[in-house]
């Protein structure tokens, strides 16, 4: 059977195509950065945000409903992704639960934290910045695309206290074994935090299978959410422990605090026992609505296609057809989701993106100082998208 006569890529997928809009004029390869958003969800945030202009942002009618719109958008991030809602901590990005794992925790110099030299910035700066106030080892590997278990497992020393990378990388699309890596870090007794920027959403994730001890995770990449909503995923072992030390605190940290002890310091607070203790407060709740609608978006679609094996099946087939062109070198490998790199041999990849936007309305990415280019196939793209995107790669001189 050639890839092409696989029944996942002739699957008819116009009525899922119908309701996200921007697919009407875009030929659309960047959920990678942000996918477009399907009407459901633009529907769900003005259905919320009416509600608050109807009946005062303030009122007890409004506050039930903010409350049970963020409650609703816990507990189907909790079910999508196979955990429970007191895992859960929503967040606005993935840099952020990114930040809220790092500084849960104290630091001295002998400290190190391991993390990979294809990471991304949302890793790498807040690494400088705890290199900077605590003076802590950064090791960067240099990752064995063939065998990526094995160079974590070298890297490893007595001093090792975090390992950070992503699940999927953003730049060369390598999604690594990451049930293996987390169970020889486990055993280790090394802190994971995860990545999940390009992950989530584009392959299947069963996070208390994983097992890693956090997993921070963005709405508007390929879940198709809104800009502004994420969640980091906290291991239950480490729920009502300190630490990790929440770094940022509010109203919303504490599971009570009443009036006798606000202003009392010798009064013995007591902090959220679930992953909310993360939370501070001054969160937006019409766009977790539209996170919600998402995932509900994303779980009807499922109930068509497999939509995880779509994305792989899809991106197979582009890879297969990228290689056609003798002047195109592939940069992803076989262990990949949706996210697919390549470099052409003649021409700068900026240029590339560029060109491809400019004369062909074509949506795709460069990946700085590698000089990749990069497309995010996801279930709603065709083969005949994806034809078009090679024939226009073909023509490029």
């Amino acid at each position: 059977m050639t890839i092409l006569e696989n029944d996942l890529l002739n699957i008819n997928t116009e009525d899922i195509r119908s309701e996200i809009p921007s697919l009407k004029d875009i030929v659309f390869f960047n959920s990678g950065w942000t996918g477009p958003t399907p009407l459901p969800v633009w529907n769900a945030i003005q259905a919320s945000f009416q509600n608050q202009i109807k009946s005062g942002p303030s009122s007890r009618d409004a506050v039930k409903a903010q409350i049970k719109e963020v409650a609703e958008a816990r507990n189907k991030i909790s079910n999508h992704f196979f955990t429970q809602p007191e895992n859960i901590c929503l967040t606005t990005c993935t840099t952020l639960g990114i930040n809220i794992a790092l500084n849960a925790y104290n630091w001295s110099p002998d400290d190190e934290i391991i993390t990979t030299k294809s990471d991304h910035a949302s890793v790498i700066i807040p690494l400088y910045n705890l290199k900077e106030r605590f003076n802590v080892k950064i090791k960067l590997i240099d990752l064995d695309h063939n065998d990526p278990l094995t160079s974590f497992k070298k890297n490893i020393s007595k001093n090792t206290k975090v390992a950070i990378f992503c699940h999927v990388f953003w730049n060369d699309g390598l999604a690594l074994p990451l049930k293996e890596i987390i169970s020889e870090l486990k055993n280790k007794n090394i802190i994971s935090i995860i990545d999940g920027a390009q992950s989530a959403g584009a392959m299947h994730i069963n996070l208390d299978e994983l097992n890693p001890d956090y997993y921070s995770v963005p709405g508007q990449k390929w879940l198709l959410g809104p800009v502004g909503t994420g969640f980091l995923y906290v291991n239950k072992d480490l729920l009502g422990k300190r630490p990790p030390w929440p770094s940022v605190l509010g109203y919303e940290s504490a599971g009570d605090l009443d009036d006798d002890g606000q202003y009392d310091f010798n009064y013995k607070w007591k902090a959220k026992k679930d992953a909310g203790v993360f939370e501070f407060g001054g969160m937006n709740n019409s766009l977790f609505a539209g996170l919600s609608s998402a995932i509900d978006f994303a779980l009807k679609n499922r109930q068509q296609v497999d939509i995880y094996k779509r994305i792989y099946s899809m991106s197979e087939y582009f890879i297969e057809r990228l290689k056609e062109n003798p002047k195109i070198n592939v940069i992803t490998g076989k262990n990949h989701a949706g996210l697919v790199s390549w470099q052409h041999k003649d021409i700068l990849s900026l240029d590339i993106v560029s060109r491809l936007w400019k004369e062909n309305k074509i949506l795709t990415r460069e990946v700085p100082n590698f000089n990749f280019c990069r497309a995010s196939i996801h279930y709603f793209n065709t083969v005949k998208e994806i034809d078009y995107l090679i024939e226009c790669l073909d023509k490029l001189s």
